[in-house]
């Protein structure tokens, strides 16, 4: 509210300490303006009513009984969420694995990204121009941006897909050309190539080979222990409900040992589905790995577990 408050006198505006002063009364104790104050609990009472008058007229049904107090109570509570949330960034930026690498070099060309696209622009770029790595990608610091952006003439964004860090730098007002999905694409993954033509740089094609090159069928892994299991599988006759993973490679031959595969975690809570419809004599295996045990499949079984099924 104070910056909504002007001093009647001079028409800066006013400082609030508990209560009302003018600016300048406030910093120098000298001025010819009002050397009084306006009481904060005086103020917002009158504002108060006049709330309640506006909410009366407007929506005749709504309780207006709230009081001075109540919004005491709720600036105090704001405060209170605002120290929390500091803390909370300060903690995520200060963690190791969230921390941001900041890769200044003497250019007036930089770039913000993040994850694989990182690589990319490495392998581009080099050490030609500044670059600043986000390890944490929400929320952003935007302190690190501000610092990042402070010397630079021009900057840009390279993230896949939808342009979150892109939208969030050109909200900060940085006075500089922000570029972004103005000329990378919004789709699909990148690579070296795409990178290079989206900043106007050679780039090698492709070479066409004059033989074709005999088809490959995916495999596992020589020695992999997985080849094992899916073995044994296929020779008890059981039916497989497979996830996704390198392990999907059981439902090709010569394995053959899956039978369905639908997304990531399904496989627990198909294996649920299929005994509820098969009975009891239905024989039945559900294969996962452990990322995808941990991305969703842990509430299918936490679902078997409860229904005891």
């Amino acid at each position: 509210m104070a910056n909504k408050l002007y001093c009647a006198e001079c028409g800066r505006t006013l400082k609030r300490n508990k209560n009302f002063y003018c600016k300048i009364n406030y910093k120098t104790g000298e001025s010819p303006c009002f050397k009084g104050s306006l009481k904060a609990n005086i103020l917002y009472k009158a504002v108060l009513e006049k709330v309640k008058e506006f909410i009366s007229a407007d929506i005749p049904e709504c309780k207006s009984d709230f009081s001075f107090s109540d919004i005491v109570k709720i600036e105090s509570e704001i405060t209170c969420l605002k120290e929390e949330k500091a803390q909370i960034f300060e903690l995520l930026f200060s963690n190791s694995i969230t921390q941001s690498e900041f890769e200044k070099q003497n250019s007036k060309i930089g770039i913000i990204t993040s994850s694989t696209s990182y690589q990319y622009i490495k392998e581009v770029f080099g050490d030609s121009v500044s670059i600043l790595k986000l390890g944490l990608v929400f929320p952003i610091s935007e302190k690190l941006i501000k610092s990042f952006a402070s010397n630079l003439e021009e900057l840009y964004v390279v993230e896949e897909l939808d342009p979150i860090i892109e939208n969030y730098c050109k909200s900060l007002n940085l006075q500089i050309p922000i570029h972004g999905k103005d000329i990378l694409p919004v789709c699909g993954e990148f690579s070296q190539n795409i990178i290079k033509k989206a900043f106007n740089l050679p780039f090698a094609e492709g070479k066409k080979l004059s033989q074709e090159i005999p088809v490959r069928p995916p495999i596992m892994c020589a020695g992999c222990p997985h080849r094992g299991m899916f073995y044994a599988l296929n020779k008890l006759k059981v039916t497989v409900l497979g996830d996704i993973g390198c392990y999907t490679l059981g439902s090709v031959a010569p394995l053959s040992a899956m039978d369905t595969t639908l997304c990531m975690g399904a496989s627990l809570s198909s294996l649920h589905g299929w005994n509820k419809a098969g009975g009891s004599t239905s024989k039945t295996v559900a294969v996962i790995g452990d990322s995808t045990f941990i991305h969703s499949g842990m509430t299918g079984l936490a679902s078997i577990a409860y229904n005891q099924s």
